[in-house]
């Protein structure tokens, strides 16, 4: 017997839920993440030998066979009215961008591994989090043209609570990486990505309050860098005023040594994330070189005094901050 009275967009969607489990590297939360396919299942009035035996398969770990499974069972019938996208029509009207499907896959796994590798995630929710399945994911994939970015808010849940995690992502390197994540727990911000528990709201957001100015001097040259040993170097971040609204980044750095600019030339260069704490940047990481985009690369460690500068060609050098405001 088919699947009674389900469209076929329906069924895409619970496929679409087993296809993001089977990313996941840890078999715990692979299952985890497919078990939602079940109550779906049962929401939309399947029979109930076909929800036992894709329950079996799952629990079982065989992903790939409960795929198979819900492919073969489904018949066209009558029009969608409600089922696995049922929960989300509300978010339809608002205009809210969904990420289950295909467009979630890439960067969803390694957000939900860092989630669940974060101990104050673990004393907040318990163990495993996974997406609450009833409750509207929303967010905005493929920022920019290039399609390499993604910012989510996704409900999760665990064995002691419910919240919503914010993070933004980023491809580069071949693969994603997740640049800044946050979970919201009855009002409380839980920084995520890096894992380092309560913060302000503003800095859970990326919300700079200030920027920084500072200078240093040229050292640990690798390779042939176009910089002088002992150079004196100024680094300063520009707050982005736009940010959140319509950008994802949420300051501009400038570094200049002996009067050369080697980051952030231009006005439309430079742009980078920063990590914020007490409304003040930290760090930040600019992982893409010269070859895939005109800066070269960047990474930023305020509290530890240093900016190191580097390309795809080799070169990198230090810069020892010594003074700021």
């Amino acid at each position: 017997m088919g699947l009674f009275g389900i469209s076929k967009s329906d069924i895409r969607v619970c496929l679409d839920v087993l296809n993001t489990a089977r990313t996941f590297s840890d078999s715990q939360m692979r299952i985890d993440h497919a078990k939602r396919v079940v109550p779906m299942l049962q929401r939309l009035k399947a029979n109930q030998a076909l929800v036992q035996q894709v329950g079996t398969l799952i629990d079982e770990d065989q992903l790939d066979r409960a795929k198979l499974l819900l492919e073969a069972s489904w018949k066209p019938k009558t029009p969608f009215r409600a089922g696995c996208l049922g929960f989300i029509i509300p978010a339809v009207a608002a205009g809210a961008f969904f990420v289950i499907g295909p467009r979630l896959n890439a960067d969803y796994p390694l957000a939900m591994q860092a989630l669940n590798d974060c101990r104050a995630a673990q004393r907040a929710l318990g163990t495993p989090i996974e997406l609450n399945p009833l409750a509207i994911p929303t967010g905005d994939s493929g920022i920019n043209e290039n399609d390499d970015m993604a910012r989510r808010a996704l409900p999760v849940q665990g064995p002691a609570g419910k919240g919503r995690y914010h993070y933004f992502a980023e491809a580069w390197g071949g693969s994603w990486h997740i640049e800044t994540g946050h979970l919201v727990v009855e009002g409380q911000h839980l920084m995520v990505v890096p894992c380092e528990g309560p913060v302000p709201p503003g800095d859970a957001e990326g919300r700079l309050q200030r920027g920084f100015q500072g200078g240093g001097t040229v050292r640990d040259l690798q390779g042939t860098p176009p910089v002088d040993p002992d150079a004196s170097c100024s680094v300063t971040v520009h707050v982005d005023p736009d940010y959140p609204n319509g950008v994802p980044y949420n300051c501009r750095v400038v570094v200049a040594c002996d009067n050369k600019l080697f980051y952030g030339a231009s006005g439309d260069t430079g742009y980078v994330y920063c990590h914020v704490r007490d409304g003040s940047p930290t760090t930040a990481l600019d992982a893409t070189g010269s070859s895939a985009s005109v800066d070269p690369k960047i990474r930023m460690d305020l509290p530890s005094h240093e900016v190191q500068v580097s390309d795809d060609t080799g070169w990198s050098f230090t810069i020892d901050l010594q003074g700021s405001d």
